[in-house]
């Protein structure tokens, strides 16, 4: 993949295998975050991977060569809207008008019961990247009837706060605004070092990495180990293989 100074790749899943797990605003989330980075960034390099393309595969693939175009030292963003996937508040000067009717962004697998031992997602030291997660490790994500139209109540709420010169921790603050909310209990987080949070949003060599789909709950190598996952179209890429990719962000 060649180098781009702003890169989005956003993994989106409506039409999953199986009509009883399929979502509804996966697209829109997606269709939403290319158009607002686009809006203010016309150079951002978009990759989008909808319904069946969104393979586990295509996924790692992309991110790995997007990291590997990377210049050191630059800024890798990650946005999780699925469940389970694991802090700030500041003032924002208008409100977000909204309806809701909502379903849970959770695939329960078979044989594995909701963990409710509270384990952040990439809850690490020496990350080098930003994190920023739809809900806690023990929430599920609203898949949710908003303004006339389907979205996750994350993603909805991050791309439609999102402005240029302001941080990324700035961004969280006011996401968390608005989540939780009587409508959604969901509590969004955000983590990484903080000289990444307080670098300006999409200035410099940025990646962008989306996902809106279902979340799951595995066993681990061993009994006593759960981990989170992804759920792509064929199947499920886990905790433990993302922050594998990610790791090879040079700082």
């Amino acid at each position: 993949m060649e180098y781009a100074e702003r890169r989005f790749i956003s993994a989106a899943i409506n039409d999953y295998p199986g009509s009883v797990n399929d979502l509804r605003g996966c697209l829109n989330d997606s269709r939403q975050g290319k158009d607002t980075l686009l809006s203010y960034w016309p150079d951002f390099d978009v990759r989008r991977l909808l319904d069946s393309e969104a393979t586990v595969e295509a996924f790692k693939a992309n991110v790995s060569a997007a990291i590997a175009a990377l210049k050191p030292g630059a800024t890798v963003c990650i946005l999780s809207d699925s469940c389970f996937s694991q802090t700030n508040t500041r003032l924002f000067h208008e409100r977000v008008e909204e309806t809701h009717l909502a379903r849970n962004r959770f695939y329960a697998t078979p044989g594995v019961q909701i963990q409710r031992t509270d384990r952040p997602f990439f809850m690490r030291s020496d990350i080098n990247w930003i994190a920023m997660s739809a809900c806690g490790e023990l929430q599920t994500a609203a898949d949710a009837y908003i303004n006339d139209g389907y979205h996750g109540a994350f993603s909805w709420y991050a791309w439609r706060l999102l402005k240029p010169n302001m941080t990324y921790r700035h961004w969280m603050g006011l996401i968390k605004q608005y989540l939780p909310s009587a409508d959604f209990d969901q509590i969004p987080s955000i983590e990484g070092p903080d000289h990444l949070l307080d670098r300006l949003v999409c200035v410099g060599n940025t990646l962008i990495i989306h996902n809106s789909t279902h979340g799951t709950q595995l066993t681990g190598i061993s009994e006593e180990r759960i981990d989170e996952a992804i759920c792509l179209h064929d199947g499920n890429l886990r905790d433990n293989e993302y922050f594998s990719l990610l790791s090879k962000i040079v700082a």
